[in-house]
């Protein structure tokens, strides 16, 4: 069974993992969400403080600049930084369209 567990295979499951975890954090700000701030900023520090999010912080270091951003401040556990982030995304997904297609451009 080791054979399945190659470096190939490990880099799908770290990609995976990251995304997970950011695709987590974006759905606390999505446009019909009722969460109040208090709520989102404890989920966020709950994800932030769990011990297999501290564990595999090392996973964030590569792709792409969401990625490698999200990965910063779990490491420095800012959860009023991610907030801020993820709110100001929100904003220009939903007021600035030009604006957040431009940058999502740039994120690869």
């Amino acid at each position: 069974m080791d054979y399945f567990y190659n470096d190939s295979n490990k880099k799908m499951i770290e990609i995976a993992y990251t995304d997970t975890v950011v695709s987590c954090l974006e759905h606390l700000f999505h446009k019909d969400s009722n969460l109040t701030v208090n709520l989102r900023k404890e989920n966020i520090s709950s994800i932030v403080n769990n011990n297999c999010t501290r564990e595999n912080i090392g996973y964030f270091k590569e792709g792409n600049i969401q990625k490698r951003f999200i990965g910063q401040l779990i490491s420095l556990k800012s959860v009023s930084g991610i907030y801020v982030f993820f709110k100001a995304k929100s904003l220009l997904k939903q007021r600035g369209r030009t604006i957040f297609r431009l940058l999502k451009g740039l994120n690869k």
